[in-house]
């Protein structure tokens, strides 16, 4: 270790926890003296690194808020006590430890070097996924990967990441030409953590775009360099594609995944698969929007509730999270709202429409069909012939009554409207 420099020796520690070199970053730590009030910041800082690789959680919460008490806030504090919290499973308080993280990133892009800003970032990508924010992840990782030359060391990880959601999320666009970048990547050249990331992205895209069978492949090609919760991991991808695609898992796969301890949304996952009762537990959003997807193209004997809790559960997403969300279960689900006189109806949730004549109408106008033109609606709701002004009416009007049904049946995006015709959303129906 380069004793004159203390900040190579801070770098080596760092790195040494990076690759899980702990007990001799341990040592390291033990040896180092600060000089200054930012290495004792960072050495402290190191030390909560090591509770969270060791897997104490608690431990590393407490002493990463006592840091904060005495040195105040920095980004690299904020990340690694959501990642601590997450892994407690104490959703709330992660819940807020991301805001304080996403609210604080960008002012602090210009503290921090341009590898630590990625870092993180990648961090709150991942959070924002489990979050169920799905477009925001993806948005951040194409920001990353357009930032980045193909030939720094960044580069990659990034990578992994963005071929990974978009594969998941069917995102076509550079797919192909990305998943060929990151098949070409030499293992070699980087650590084991790296290495894991970087199969499991390829497993994903392989299960998700090409076959299931190759993805199995390279599921067993590498198994016995994955630890437990990494062989769970990879498994549980392949049970929920298998879900969703309505395919058989080979037989010795899924014993495999039978005999693994599981977190939460995996034994989920396996009593679906298994056909057994469910109680949906406490989970990220994230976790309980795709075990509710799944169980509603599973026709589940609840699916009717299942499909109203769904709804309400993306209020609270951007509307092209939500649009992507809606994509999971439109293809294969059935929403009937039954009109009756002024009233609408759905899974017993009631609405009366006798003081929105306008909203009453846009319901009417598409009961039994799937799509108006605008021009017939103009007709129907105001009997006047269709120009643009009507459109920008028709617009508001219809913005209006998806919020007013959507408070009140929990059905997101009744309506949609293009320049020609206002559409129901795929899989709905309204019954008079």
């Amino acid at each position: 270790m380069t004793k004159n420099d203390p900040n190579k020796e801070l770098s080596l520690i760092e790195e040494n926890i990076s690759n899980g070199n702990l007990k001799l970053a341990v040592k390291q730590i033990e040896l180092f003296i600060p000089q200054e009030q930012h290495q004792m910041r960072v050495i402290e800082h190191l030390k909560a690194k090591i509770l969270l690789m060791k897997g104490q959680y608690k431990d590393c919460v407490n002493l990463i808020s006592d840091i904060e008490n005495e040195f105040g806030f920095h980004i690299g504090l904020a990340a690694d006590k959501s990642c601590a919290l997450y892994m407690m499973e104490d959703y709330l308080r992660w819940k807020e430890s991301v805001k304080v993280l996403n609210s604080q990133l960008e002012e602090a892009k210009s503290e921090i070097s341009y590898k630590t800003y990625i870092k993180t970032a990648i961090c709150l990508a991942k959070f924002k996924e489990e979050l169920g924010e799905i477009y925001e992840a993806l948005q951040i990782y194409k920001e990353l990967i357009g930032s980045l030359n193909k030939l720094v060391d960044d580069y990659p990880m990034v990578l992994a990441q963005i071929v990974r959601l978009k594969s998941k999320w069917q995102e076509s666009s550079d797919l192909v030409e990305q998943y060929g970048d990151l098949n070409a990547i030499n293992e070699q050249r980087y650590n084991e953590n790296f290495n894991i990331e970087l199969n499991y992205s390829l497993f994903i895209a392989e299960m998700e775009i090409i076959d299931t069978y190759l993805a199995i492949k390279r599921y067993e090609k590498i198994k016995n360099k994955l630890d437990k919760e990494d062989q769970i991991l990879f498994l549980s991808e392949l049970v929920e594609h298998s879900l969703r695609k309505d395919i058989e898992i080979p037989t010795n796969i899924f014993k495999e995944y039978s005999s693994l301890e599981k977190f939460s949304y995996d034994e989920c996952l396996y009593k679906i698969y298994t056909n057994e009762d469910l109680n949906i537990p406490s989970m990220t959003l994230y976790s309980i929007l795709t075990i509710h997807y799944l169980l509603i193209l599973k026709n589940d004997k609840h699916k009717a509730s299942l499909l109203k809790r769904f709804h309400l559960l993306i209020q609270g997403l951007s509307s092209k999270t939500k649009k992507m969300w809606l994509s999971k279960i439109e293809t294969n689900s059935e929403v009937n709202i039954m009109l009756n006189n002024t009233e609408i109806s759905f899974d017993g949730a009631k609405l009366n429409l006798a003081k929105k004549k306008i909203a009453l109408n846009i319901i009417r106008a598409l009961t039994g069909r799937s799509k108006i033109s605008l021009e017939e609606l103009t007709k129907e709701i105001w009997d006047a012939e269709y120009n643009e002004s009507y459109y920008h009416r028709i617009r508001v009007a219809v913005t209006r009554t998806n919020k007013t049904i959507s408070s009140a049946l929990f059905i997101s995006d009744l309506f949609r409207i293009d320049t020609t015709n206002l559409y129901l959303s795929k899989g709905i129906s309204i019954i008079e």
